[in-house]
Parts: C-alpha cells; sequence; structure tokens
C-alpha cells in the first residue's frame, strides 16, 4: 500500500464496494487493480464455475480467446494452483507470490507456460484467495495480477496489498452472492461480450442500441 499512496488506495476500495451496488463496474475494479499493482493483465474470477453455472470472469487486457484457452488446460494443469494446492495454500484471505510457488526457471520448463503464458507475454503472478468454497452460498475466487518478463518481480509490498485488498473483495462480492439478481447475471454476460474480437452490438425490442462491445466501438 506505500507504494500506491493512501488515496489511490482509498479510491480503489471505494471502487470495490461501489461495484457491489453497480456490478456493472466490476470491469473498471479490475482495471483499477492491474493500474494499482503496475501488472498489465489481471484476473477475477470463480475458478469452478463458468458463468453459466451462475459464475464471472473479470478481466483487464486478457481476451475471450485467452480465457477459452487457459480453461482447456485445466486449474490441475496451472503448475502455481498444483503447487498452493500441495501446500494447503488455497485458503480465504491467503496471497501470494508466483515466485515462492513455482520457481522460474521450473515454470519454464512447463508446458503450461510454453503453450499459454509465453504466448500472451505473462511472466510473474500474485494471487489470492477471496473465497475458497465452503461456504455454499459464496462460490470459489481468486484474484489474480500478472506481469510480463520486462516488468519487476513481485515483492513483499504486492503480496501485503494484495492481502489487504481480499478482505474488501471478500465484503463486496459476498454481497452480490447473497442477491444473486439478475444485474450481476447481467453484468458478468456484458464482461464476456467485451472480451470478443468480434464486434457485437445489443438491440432491444425497439431497435434501440442497448449494448456496444470494445471491438464494435473500434
Amino acid at each position: 500500500m506505500a507504494t500506491m499512496g493512501l488515496a489511490r488506495y482509498d479510491e480503489l476500495v471505494h471502487a470495490v464496494y461501489d461495484a457491489a451496488l453497480a456490478p456493472a463496474r466490476w470491469p473498471e475494479v479490475v482495471s483499477l487493480i492491474a493500474g494499482a499493482f503496475g501488472a498489465p493483465r489481471t484476473l477475477l474470477f470463480t475458478w469452478a464455475h463458468a458463468p453459466a453455472q451462475g459464475g464471472f470472469t473479470f478481466t483487464h487486457d486478457i481476451t475471450q480467446a485467452a480465457l477459452e484457452q487457459w480453461a482447456a488446460k485445466s486449474m490441475h494443469e496451472d503448475p502455481f494452483v498444483r503447487s498452493a494446492m500441495d501446500r494447503g495454500l488455497l485458503v480465504e484471505g491467503v496471497a501470494v507470490n508466483g515466485d515462492d510457488l513455482v520457481p522460474p526457471e521450473a515454470l519454464h520448463a512447463t508446458a503450461f507456460y510454453r503453450e499459454l503464458w509465453q504466448p500472451l507475454d505473462i511472466e510473474r503472478v500474485c494471487s489470492g484467495v477471496v473465497f475458497h468454497g465452503t461456504d455454499a452460498r459464496k462460490l470459489p475466487t481468486a484474484l489474480s495480477v500478472y506481469r510480463s518478463r520486462r516488468d519487476p518481480r513481485f515483492r513483499a509490498d504486492d503480496v501485503d496489498l494484495m492481502r489487504r485488498l481480499l478482505a474488501h473483495l471478500s465484503r463486496a462480492l459476498g454481497v452480490m452472492f447473497h442477491l444473486r439478481d439478475s444485474e450481476w447475471r447481467v453484468a458478468a454476460s456484458l464482461a464476456a461480450l467485451d472480451r470478443l474480437a468480434g464486434g457485437v452490438i445489443l438491440l432491444d425490442a425497439n431497435e434501440r442500441v442497448r449494448f456496444t462491445n470494445r471491438a464494435a466501438q473500434e
């Protein structure tokens, strides 16, 4: 937190709680988190549930195609997930530096890195568990921020910031999971459409534009 300043931290926390009442703001929150960590890519997601199962995926600069490829590899092929499971770290509130889970030399030797992370220019990760799934009302949820090889390694203060944010995300997302309303499901669906490479425009029954994804806007 010291590296980003109290004012900027407060702004981020306020945005997290605003999104609890306005679910369409979650993509904006994820982008703010990316900026706070100096991370080119960020992922806030329910790792065991797709949107069709009530889950969600909100990203900063990760395409839908990349997410689908990631899902095809499965979480069990992710060396960081395997290491965290072996060490009993998939517990609510736990934040970790990926280098402490899988040393870079070991990571580079995996097919997971060569086939997925390397093409995406991802080299480093700092992650945290928002919910671990023991509460049936709260789906297993994680936050991960990613840096490239050109970026500095994550440090202890990054892990501390992650840990602090997990507490606020837990409260805000807990409200969302408790409400489970249609606005939340719509926000998750629109976020997925926004990641598509093809343009998407949604019209209502009166042929008025209600949504335009990023590709269509460009």
